[in-house]
């Protein structure tokens, strides 16, 4: 990590950069404060590093701090159904809620910085939040309808 990426994730920057992210953008900064940051592990990830791997069961979520990252769903017609992902996305989220195993490979595009969140506590947070929850309904509902579109063009 160099000088200014670990001036970035100061507690200050961290609660601002979460409150602009999907989901989290429903919790106050104090509840991002009390409730999100102490439970936050910052994690550094190498240009082509694995972060999830397909059908494994989930125990975190991600968010995006910094970098790219690459998400393969899947081969449909011998072409890889991919889709790149940037700063502020949340992945594992749908392994989560779902208790299912991880639907695609996720791996590090470039250098990246994730911010992980384990299940106990998303789903701890979910439960006790109801403005969460319909957040990451949204977002899982437009994620799947993402999903749907990208393999009917592609097929």
């Amino acid at each position: 990590m160099n000088v200014d990426t670990q001036a970035d994730l100061t507690p200050q920057n961290l609660i601002t950069f979460l409150s602009e992210v999907e989901g989290f953008d429903q919790l106050s900064k104090e509840e991002l404060e009390v409730l999100i940051l102490p439970m936050i592990s910052v994690v550094d990830y190498v240009p082509g590093q694995l972060i999830i791997k397909h059908g494994t069961m989930g125990s975190n979520l991600f968010v995006i701090f910094q970098g790219t990252i690459r998400v393969v769903l899947g081969v449909i017609n011998d072409k890889p159904l991919e889709v790149e992902q940037e700063k502020g996305c949340i992945t594992g989220e749908m392994a989560l809620i779902s208790n299912a195993p991880r639907s695609a490979d996720i791996y590090a595009a470039n250098q990246v910085i994730a911010l992980v969140l384990d299940i106990e506590t998303f789903q701890t947070l979910m439960m006790q939040n109801a403005r969460i929850c319909k957040a990451f309904a949204r977002l899982i509902g437009r994620r799947i309808l993402q999903n749907h579109i990208r393999s009917l063009e592609s097929s």
